[in-house]
């Protein structure tokens, strides 16, 4: 993990689930259980950041260090904006 100035930046992993409806409902059990605690536990032993609070494994954080976290209501509002941008600068 690279920590520039002025800070880490928080994003999540995200996981998308299949429009296939014979795979839906387990693509839907596999989030679900990524995004419990369970999941989030396995996550973190494997040195990835959980976002739960109260999972304090992952990586060491380096003394000092900022974490800046996206204004994720502000992205989702303007979510085909951004997208729109996105697709702008590196193609569809």
């Amino acid at each position: 993990m690279v920590w520039p100035k002025p800070g880490g930046v928080a994003i999540y992993s995200p996981i998308g689930i299949t429009t296939k409806k014979s795979r839906s409902p387990l693509a839907k059990e596999f989030a679900d259980f990524v995004a419990s605690s369970a999941g989030q536990r396995i996550l973190a032993a494997q040195d990835t950041y959980p976002v739960m609070s109260g999972i304090s494994s992952g990586p060491p954080i380096p003394a000092g260090s900022d974490i800046i976290s996206p204004d994720w209501p502000s992205l989702f509002a303007n979510s085909k904006s951004v997208l729109a941008s996105y697709t702008a600068i590196f193609g569809s």
